[in-house]
């Protein structure tokens, strides 16, 4: 059972989640709404980091750690008149893998319980 706030992993039956303290309810499947895993995955795979708009609740910080990236990336090429560009394309691969890997490491049950 995963908690519908945080996402993390709850063991047993608590009444709440030891990380977060919201409540927890019996029946995780009472969730509305929830997220696609194979949509996340696919957008991360197309988009890089534009993928954590789709969990952005949760997932906020990343969304903006790789907005960041991109935009200092885009000056320094700016810059130096190009002369960056032939490093830039390592900081957006490694976003890129950042983003399919952090996607697709999550349970399923994380994105069925996101609220």
């Amino acid at each position: 059972m995963y908690c519908r706030n945080c996402g993390r992993e709850l063991t047993g039956t608590p009444d709440y989640c030891p990380h977060c303290g919201v409540k927890v309810y019996e029946n995780v499947t009472e969730t509305r709404g929830g997220k696609s895993k194979t949509a996340s995955i696919l957008l991360a795979v197309f988009l890089a980091f534009w993928t954590w708009l789709y969990t952005y609740r949760k997932d906020a910080w990343k969304f903006w750690v790789g907005l960041a990236i991109a935009i200092v990336t885009a000056i320094l090429t700016a810059v130096t008149l190009g002369m960056f560009l032939r490093f830039s394309w390592i900081f957006g691969l490694g976003v890129w893998i950042w983003a399919i890997a952090d996607t697709a490491s999550k349970k399923y049950e994380w994105y069925r319980s996101y609220s």
